[in-house]
């Protein structure tokens, strides 16, 4: 598959992550609402996301760089250099995510 195809693909859950990593933060009000969402909302959607494209398209390292950059940034802009260790855990949730949908199609093809 060629890298235009690729980019395609991703492109409408590069959206959907964008708004949830700029959106979310949005909502954080104390200490304990950004906890819940840095250690709850955005790993599970990240997660859910990642089963969801790798049911439908298969492993894919792009999609594992376009989640560690798009999260990147926020860590400027919502948070601080602390919280560096999410990019690499929501990069492995991907991961994860992905491999199990990629797994699950096979299953249900057997």
């Amino acid at each position: 598959m060629n890298l235009k195809n690729q980019l395609q693909k991703i492109l409408p859950y590069a959206i959907f992550m964008a708004l949830v990593f700029y959106g979310l933060p949005n909502l954080i009000q104390d200490t304990g609402s950004a906890m819940f969402i840095l250690l709850s909302v955005l790993p599970l959607t990240t997660f859910l996301a990642a089963l969801v494209y790798g049911y439908k398209e298969g492993f894919c390292l792009l999609y594992l760089l376009m989640v560690v950059l798009l999260f990147l940034p926020t860590l400027f802009l919502f948070y601080n250099i602390s919280a560096w260790i999410y990019v690499v855990i929501y990069g492995l949730l991907a991961a994860l995510g992905m491999g199990l949908g990629r797994w699950f199609k096979s299953i249900k093809a057997q």
